[in-house]
Parts: C-alpha cells; sequence; structure tokens
C-alpha cells in the first residue's frame, strides 16, 4: 500500500536586495527566511545571484561605464563557504528550516 503524498510548503521569496550597505541584502534574507518559516514554509528559495546583488547596472549601463559597479559587486562577493552561507544556514536550521 503507498504512503500518502508528503506535502512540502515552499516560500518563492523576491525581496529587493539593500544597494547601500555591503550586510544589508543578508539581512533582509535572514528575516525573510523568519517571515516565512513564522508562516509554515519549510523551504525558502531565493533568486540566483541575490547575495550581494543582481547586476541591474549590466542592463542600463553601457560597458564602458560598468567598471566601478563591477568592481564593488566584487568586493562583496561571496565566499563560499564563509560568512554569508554560514549566516543563512544558520539562521534555517534555528528555524528548522532549508
Amino acid at each position: 500500500m503507498a504512503s500518502p503524498p508528503r506535502i512540502v510548503r515552499a516560500a518563492a521569496i523576491q525581496i529587493a536586495p539593500d544597494f547601500e550597505r555591503p550586510d544589508g541584502t543578508l539581512e533582509r534574507v535572514c528575516s525573510a527566511i523568519d517571515e516565512a518559516a513564522a508562516k509554515g514554509a519549510q523551504i525558502a528559495v531565493f533568486s540566483e545571484t541575490f547575495v550581494p546583488y543582481y547586476p541591474y547596472f549590466s542592463f542600463v549601463l553601457p560597458p564602458v561605464l560598468q567598471g566601478p559597479p563591477h568592481l564593488q559587486l566584487v568586493e562583496r562577493a561571496v565566499v563560499v563557504p564563509g560568512p554569508v552561507t554560514q549566516a543563512v544556514a544558520e539562521r534555517a536550521r534555528a528555524r528548522g528550516r532549508w
């Protein structure tokens, strides 16, 4: 006899990054994990390259002007494993979520 299907509640999180503060986006991610867990989500997913932020400038600036934003993105790049991935993992673990 087959077991009943398991229901998993997921949260697809779409929030704005924080362009002003290097740790601002990470704080928003952790808050979103808290909110998703409070609403019963067992897994929370974010868009690709969300931390530190998606390179939106590549769509609005001509290539000759993209140097400074690219350098800032490199400076804020996430090291894996590292402090950012550890903070996200700890927050999810504290909430019993993935």
